[in-house]
């Protein structure tokens, strides 16, 4: 069985391979030994880490070195790929407490940290998880944390080592984090190489691919749906409407414009049937106006209040049709609160109309409101001096003959 090497100040040691820490049972003078552990740290800085003497530290290594967790020798040769990279000299030849390799190993990583993106920064790839990037930076802080190099001298080493630390420290909270993870990699593709590249072009023709995929499920949902096809009509008859209304078919317009609101009443639907009514009102009112006029002529109120309140449903906003269905209301014996709605109406549409003052006039007469009739009265006369209907009724109101 071959001896054991001592553990002396620059031993290398590192966990045995396969061998899980967590089972192991470690005292918790152990498990902070071990937690310091990188594969390049000796037992000398091991001790300045966890503060304890030189001796303490090497016991603790000797019995896990003999439980067979630990293993010791030289500390792991990584890679850094600076074999070509020229070092300052006078940074090189500085008086510090550093061998020649931690101080290529510094420089070089210093002099990248503007180059390298966070994943190289943490040494994992593009997609690995959360866990892998979690124990990466673990890996990587212990190494790179300036209480690791806490010695005599280190000049300007010191800054350097913080430095990248705190970049480790950066990439490590930037992929972290879903949504700073997700912007970083839209902001920073040149920073990948061809394997990771490949992954996210691979992985962003995939998402939207999804993306259209999930667009054309809706649409055939949507095409499946009633009351989406309902909607769809709707929209179609509107636009049809607008376009009739700005050639000047108004009245066709209307008619699409109605039957878009039958199938959908949102408020631009019902503005666009409001305003074609109000511009289509002369066409329909019209000829419901002369026929009207007629039966009021022929002094037949009941076939003059049913024409006129057909005029008045057409347009509802239609001044001289709400008067007229007022007066021949009134004629018909209907009640003055009937009469007073479209009268009031009226009014508010044509405030300067005698004839309209005069009926307001005869509604206050009938409820026996003499002082009210009389304004109404003086109010017509004002706007119609010869108006000898309103002079022959206010003469009655005043003087009783």
């Amino acid at each position: 069985m071959s001896e054991r090497p001592p553990i002396i100040g620059t031993t290398v040691p590192r966990v045995r391979e396969g061998i899980d820490i967590i089972r192991v049972g470690l005292s918790q003078e152990e498990g902070i030994v071990i937690s310091r552990l990188d594969g390049r740290t000796s037992v000398k800085d091991l001790g300045i880490l966890v503060g304890q003497p030189l001796p303490v530290v090497q016991s603790v290594v000797e019995r896990l070195v003999h439980a067979g967790v630990l293993v010791v020798g030289e500390a792991e040769k990584k890679s850094d790929g600076c074999d070509d990279f020229l070092f300052p000299k006078d940074a090189l030849e500085e008086e510090v407490d550093l061998s020649d390799d931690e101080k290529k190993r510094i420089l070089y990583t210093h002099a990248q940290l503007n180059q390298w993106s966070a994943y190289e920064l943490l040494s994992v790839r593009y997609r690995a998880d959360a866990k892998a990037i979690k124990r990466a930076y673990h890996e990587r802080s212990k190494e790179w944390h300036p209480d690791r190099f806490r010695r005599s001298r280190l000049g300007s080493y010191q800054a350097r080592i913080e430095d990248i630390f705190r970049a480790v420290w950066s990439a490590y909270d930037v992929l972290s984090d879903a949504k700073k993870r997700s912007n970083y990699d839209q902001q920073h593709l040149k920073g990948f190489d061809e394997d990771d590249m490949a992954e996210i072009l691979a992985e962003r023709r995939s998402s939207a691919q999804e993306v259209d995929r999930e667009k054309e499920r809706k649409r055939r949902r949507l095409a499946r749906n009633p009351l989406r096809k309902r909607m769809d009509r709707a929209k179609s008859l509107h636009n049809e409407a607008k376009v009739l209304m700005e050639r000047g078919d108004v009245l066709e317009a209307l008619q699409l414009a109605q039957a878009a609101c039958a199938l959908d009443e949102r408020d631009s639907y019902l503005e666009l049937k409001r305003h074609l009514q109000q511009e289509t009102a002369e066409y329909r009112v019209a000829p419901l106006m002369r026929r009207g006029m007629h039966a009021e002529r022929m002094t037949s109120w009941s076939d003059a209040v049913r024409i006129f309140s057909e005029a008045v449903r057409v347009a509802p906003e239609h001044g001289p049709a709400r008067l007229r269905l007022a007066y021949n209301l009134l004629m018909s014996g209907r009640s003055s609160q009937e009469v007073s709605e479209h009268i009031h109406m009226a009014l508010q549409k044509m405030p300067q109309n005698p004839e309209a003052h005069f009926v307001r006039g005869l509604c206050y007469e009938k409820i026996h409101m003499e002082k009210a009739a009389i304004r109404a009265f003086q109010r017509a006369i004002e706007l119609k001096p010869n108006y000898a209907e309103a002079k022959k009724r206010l003469k009655k109101l005043r003087w009783g003959f």
